[in-house]
């Protein structure tokens, strides 16, 4: 039975990259029970994820379906699957299937039996994990508008010179 690595102590008031992100609390199948944590695709991988999500939608059409052209919850869950196959860095062994070689691979898409919605769940915690990191730090004030900073942007024109100003 293969059972992924313990991740690292968190609390809530500490976001970590360390993990667990995101805890399945309630699931028909008690494989699929545990913690989860999230790792940030790199930039390749974003393009991979958006390619994944085409195939998914596709279902092996000779010819891609657009994204747009899916149902919501179907485009919904097509991004989900592509992205959780990429992010998850460690989940409870219902989160694996196993591969040609025997070994554990990461198949989100294969839940089933009433549990296909902790696909949504477990893609909204990464989506909200990802923000955390973010936000504007505790105290940081929220910028002004960029105009507000560069001289003679004022509706009037501003006080200040301009490049064929004579003074």
């Amino acid at each position: 039975m293969y059972r992924p690595p313990k991740p690292a102590a968190y609390t809530p008031a500490n976001l970590s990259p360390e993990g667990p992100h995101h805890e399945v609390k309630e699931a028909r199948n008690p494989k699929l029970l545990g913690p989860i944590t999230f790792r940030y695709p790199s930039a390749f991988e974003e393009v991979l994820i958006g390619a994944r999500a085409v195939e998914i939608a596709s279902a092996g059409r000779a010819t891609p379906v657009a994204l747009e052209a899916l149902p919501l919850r179907a485009r919904l869950m097509a991004e989900a699957i592509a992205t959780l196959e990429y992010v998850i860095r460690t989940a409870p062994e219902g989160w694996y299937a196993k591969g040609a070689d025997g070994k554990p691979v990461l198949a989100p898409g294969l839940i089933g039996e009433g549990d296909e919605d902790l696909i949504l769940e477990v893609y909204e915690a990464y989506l909200r994990w990802k923000e955390a990191f973010r936000e504007r730090p505790s105290g940081a004030s929220e910028p002004g508008p960029a105009q507000a900073v560069v001289p003679g942007s004022e509706p009037d024109g501003g006080a200040g010179p301009v490049a064929d100003d004579d003074s």
